[in-house]
This record gives C-alpha cells, structure tokens and sequence, in this order.
C-alpha cells in the first residue's frame, strides 16, 4: 500500500506542476481549477497503478528515497552537463570544418536495471553528436556517432559510473 501511495502522489504532484495556472475563477483552489484536482486525483490513482513497481525497492530502485533524486541532480548538473558542452563544441568543429567519421559502435553497460540503461540511452541521444539507435535484451547499446575515434569510448567511463550510483 506504502509503494501505491507514494506512486500517487508523485504522479499527482506532477499533475499539478504541468496544469498550473489552470484556475482562475475566485471559486478555485489557488493555481488550479476544481475539476483539474479532481481530474489530477483520479490521473494520479490510474499511474500510480501502473507504475508502483517503479517506486520500489523489489523493483531495483526506489525513487521515492530523497538521495536518489538528489543524486539525480547532482548528475544532470556535473559530469551530464559537462560532456554535452564538450559535445556541442565538437559538433560545432564538425560542421565547420567537415571532418567527420561517422561509425555506429556497440556499448556494452554492464547496467542491472532497465531505468539505469534508459537513463543512458536518453543521456546519449541528448548529447549532440550522438544517437542511440538499438537496445539488446542485454543492455547493450548501440550508438552512432558523428566522428569516431578508435580506442576511445563512446561514453565517458565516468558518465557511466554516476548513472550506476543513481539508477541502480
């Protein structure tokens, strides 16, 4: 029941993150319409059934834990944001001076959990010059990339090491 409740309300506060401002009759309640709450509510309860599984710890990851998402953010402001500005300079370079090499590459995860081998796929295809392209039932990846250099990793090891730590 615990994992249920903390499903709906992560769904329902999403919910009103993303209708905020719904509401503007003096009847409402604050930001949001009546009928958008209860709609929200009745959203949250059908994810929530979906998605409990998500929120717990038999599922591999327990994202209700604050030090997850903390985490999470650490990441997206670190070593994520780090290596899609190295990136975006690079591509830049690319189109300038025309010096690609294209190659699709195999990526081999080693990840236990599908959400942390989502997560790197998505970091992947967000990064410019980068493209996820296929999974295997392994979680392997395969990637293709705008200018491949031999002996050097599609993905930052340390990249990697940061998704393992939040996602597994």
């Amino acid at each position: 029941m615990m994992r249920y409740a903390g499903a709906a309300l992560f769904a329902f506060l999403g919910y009103l993150v993303l209708t905020a401002g719904s509401g503007d009759a003096p009847a409402d309640i604050g930001l949001w319409a009546e009928a958008e709450l209860l709609l929200g509510v009745l959203f949250a309860l059908v994810v929530a059934a979906v998605w409990r599984s998500f929120f717990s710890k038999k599922g591999g990851q327990n994202m209700v834990n604050p030090i997850r998402w903390i985490m999470g953010a650490v990441f997206m402001a670190g070593p994520f944001f780090w290596e899609m500005a190295k990136a975006n300079f690079d591509v830049a370079y690319r189109v300038i001076t025309g010096k690609l090499n294209p190659a699709i590459s195999k990526v081999e995860t080693g990840f236990k959990t599908d959400l942390a081998t989502t997560f790197l796929a998505h970091s992947i295809t967000l990064t410019p010059g980068t493209l996820t392209l296929d999974l295997d039932d392994d979680n392997t990846l395969y990637v293709h990339e705008l200018n491949h250099r031999p002996g050097r990793p599609v993905v930052a090891p340390r990249l990697i090491s940061w998704i393992r730590r939040f996602a597994e």
